[in-house]
This record gives C-alpha cells, sequence and structure tokens, in this order.
C-alpha cells in the first residue's frame, strides 16, 4: 500500500450511519504487517480526510 492508495478497497458509505468503518475480520487477516493509507471522499467534492495507520 502506498499513499496513492495501491492497492485499495472501496466501500460506499450512503449515510453518517455507516461511520465508523470496520474492516472485517478476513480482510484485516489478509493484511500483512506494515504501513496503510485511507482516505474518505466523494465523488464530487474529493478527498475529506486522509489517515495513515500501522498494522505490527
Amino acid at each position: 500500500m502506498n499513499p496513492f492508495f495501491i492497492p485499495f478497497v472501496q466501500l460506499p458509505l450512503l449515510n453518517q450511519k455507516d461511520l465508523p468503518v470496520i474492516l472485517p475480520e478476513e480482510v484485516w487477516n489478509n493484511l500483512v504487517p506494515g504501513e496503510y493509507f485511507s482516505r474518505f471522499r466523494s465523488p464530487l467534492k474529493g478527498a475529506h480526510k486522509i489517515w495513515k495507520w500501522k498494522k505490527t
């Protein structure tokens, strides 16, 4: 994973009740230790927030 979000997982959020986003256990288990990036974006307004996190 890199800051350009390659590779990526996409999840449509329809409204505020979809937050916070929780990764399913099977997705989490497939992630190797390392640095990851995520973002909350709108198709019309672009990125609203970007996060960086580490899995150890």
